[in-house]
């Protein structure tokens, strides 16, 4: 009789498959680098939608403006009041959105309300807070001047970031680095 050569059975640690400590260590882990990432990424979260919402908001004045022109009539964009809003909003916000209309005959052209936790938390102009364009004057409007905006989103732990928009009084805006809005 002839004896095969066969391996000899193992029952080492290898051949066995992960042990149940080896997993909860690793989910332990796992759970350990989620905690300290999770503050950061929500920050981040945070910032993107405030800058999403900063641009919004100079592409929707962009808007008004070529409106105006176009229509070659009066075009107001009216930031939306709180009593107007759908969610609630931290102590300090003034506006959570804006609605464009064209004067002749009062007609809504677009609404956008802000995304939650984003608002408006103040508007500096000497003219009122609506902007108003024209389509044939733009400095026959009283008031237009340096306008600028701050949108405001708070964090979980009550730290607040912001965006300013500065407008011109032609009606281009930008996003200011810090700081107030110069001419």
């Amino acid at each position: 009789m002839q004896t095969q050569n066969r391996p000899p059975c193992r029952s080492s640690k290898a051949s066995r498959g992960v042990l149940l400590i080896e997993i909860l260590v690793a989910l332990a882990i796992v759970a350990v680098l989620g905690c300290l990432v999770l503050p950061a990424f929500q920050q981040m979260l945070r910032e993107y939608r405030l800058r999403v919402a900063a641009q919004d908001l100079s592409s929707q004045i962009a808007w008004t403006r070529s409106e105006a022109l176009r229509r070659s009539g009066r075009v107001t964009l009216r930031f939306t009041p709180l009593s107007d809003c759908p969610n609630g909003l931290p102590a300090g916000a003034k506006y959570c959105g804006w609605r464009i209309y064209q004067e002749a005959d009062g007609q809504l052209l677009h609404q956008h309300l802000l995304p939650r936790g984003i608002h408006i938390s103040e508007v500096n102009s000497a003219g009122g807070d609506d902007v108003n364009f024209t389509g044939s004057d733009m400095d026959a409007i009283p008031g237009l001047g340096i306008k600028s905006f701050v949108l405001s989103a708070e964090g979980a732990s009550g730290d607040r970031a912001s965006r300013i928009l500065c407008m011109s009084s032609g009606g281009r805006v930008r996003i200011a680095a810090a700081g107030e809005c110069k001419a």
